[in-house]
């Protein structure tokens, strides 16, 4: 982040992008503005975070995989991030919402904080056991097993 982090600046002062990491402009013109940063910036560190965020194609910049995976789990309302879609929880779907659970990862379908399963688990309650509380199906506890160890 603290590469990332000029960046940002750039974006705001130069093309007026406030909260560029939660606009949907990041996701449709990013790459091109971050390469456009990376052009007019002096500092080699800041160069070099662009460069593996970002890749020139065909004349064309687009973001390296990586990130456009990451940015394809965000969905957008009115321009503005809504809800992000976290990767690596396996079989169960689990977001984060500023407006639920003051955007701490949740189980999307039950509404429940990661952080609460996760404790209980830790604690050493039986994954059927904290399912049952939590009106969860097992396969969906078990998910979170590893995060637990």
């Amino acid at each position: 982040m603290q590469r990332i982090r000029p960046a940002i600046r750039w974006l705001e002062e130069n093309i007026g992008l406030e909260q560029a990491l939660a606009s949907e402009r990041l996701m449709t013109d990013g790459a091109e503005v971050l390469w456009d940063f990376k052009e007019h910036t002096d500092d080699p560190a800041e160069r070099e975070a662009v460069d593996g965020l970002v890749v020139a194609r065909s004349g064309q910049q687009v973001f390296c995989p990586v990130v456009r995976d990451y940015l394809r789990c965000v969905t957008y309302q009115d321009g503005w991030m809504k809800v992000i879609h976290l990767p690596g929880y396996g079989r169960v779907d689990v977001t984060v919402d500023p407006w639920i659970n003051g955007g701490q990862p949740t189980l999307t379908r039950r509404g429940i904080r990661v952080a609460d399963v996760l404790s209980r688990l830790r604690a050493g309650e039986g994954a059927g056991d904290v399912a049952e509380d939590y009106d969860l199906q097992l396969n969906e506890v078990e998910a979170l097993l590893p995060q637990a160890a």
